[in-house]
């Protein structure tokens, strides 16, 4: 699905608007109504009970679960919609490989405190992962 978004998203980028530049927000907007189109349609296409059963009212432990999720799930959407508008301000005034090299650092910076959050022991292939990534992105630097 990120492949999927990074294409739209450069298709988006060229799209000739009457000499008007595609600003990060516009193209976040596009991108986002994008998402939830294909979510909404993937969704209804894969769910056997359908979505009428997840309108229907619940009863007991089932409805306390969706009671509770509900605000998470919404918090998440919104931490990840500023994620992505970020993204692409940053993808206004940085080229793109940059920006990629940025991301696998976050990446290993989410591992590395989730590990110690957690208190995860770190394996030899974690640790190999995140050493190379670490690497790359200090030869990125040295070009």
């Amino acid at each position: 699905m990120f492949a999927l978004r990074s294409v739209f998203t450069k298709r988006l980028r060229v799209l000739d608007l009457g000499g008007k530049e595609v600003t990060p927000t516009t193209l976040f907007f596009c991108v986002s109504l994008g998402g939830i189109g294909m979510n909404l349609a993937s969704y209804v296409m894969s769910s056997e009970p359908g979505i009428a059963q997840l309108l229907a009212p619940t009863e007991g432990a089932a409805r306390l679960e969706q009671a509770n999720i509900f605000p998470l799930l919404l918090l998440n959407g919104i931490a990840y919609g500023m994620y992505n508008l970020s993204s692409f301000k940053c993808l206004n005034v940085m080229p793109v490989a940059e920006h990629a090299v940025f991301n696998v650092f976050r990446r290993v910076f989410i591992i590395a405190a989730t590990m110690i959050a957690f208190r995860v022991p770190p394996t030899l292939f974690g640790m190999m992962g995140i050493a190379m990534s670490v690497g790359g992105f200090i030869l990125y630097l040295r070009r």
